[in-house]
């Protein structure tokens, strides 16, 4: 019987991640193209930390509007994932690796 239970609680935070993954791919998806055009108006074609701060923060609220109040305020979701701190260090964990997607589909990433 607990077996059963954890199977199903692990099933649900499996496609909650999954789900929250697919928001945070089109979020930064629509925010790199918003990227490249600060980069174009910089003279040597790259973003200033200001800038970087700031799509990181529009990113982060983005994401945070796509999903429901329970996520984010110790509802049942975040509790659920591990908590609100759990919950924001798996987005920005989700933002870095689709980050580093785009840039290497586009073959912009350099090291």
């Amino acid at each position: 019987m607990i077996v059963e239970q954890l199977a199903c609680v692990t099933t649900v935070k499996r496609n909650l991640l999954d789900e929250i993954d697919k928001i945070v791919e089109s979020v930064v998806c629509s925010n790199m193209q918003h990227a490249m055009e600060l980069k174009m108006n910089n003279e040597d074609n790259k973003l200033t930390q200001e800038e970087c701060l700031f799509l990181i923060e529009t990113t982060k609220n983005q994401i945070k509007e796509c999903l429901p109040k329970g996520f984010f305020d110790d509802g049942e979701f975040c509790k659920l994932i591990g908590g609100a701190e759990h919950m924001n260090s798996i987005i920005l964990s989700f933002i870095e690796k689709h980050v580093f997607e785009k840039k290497l589909r586009m073959n912009c990433y350099t090291t």
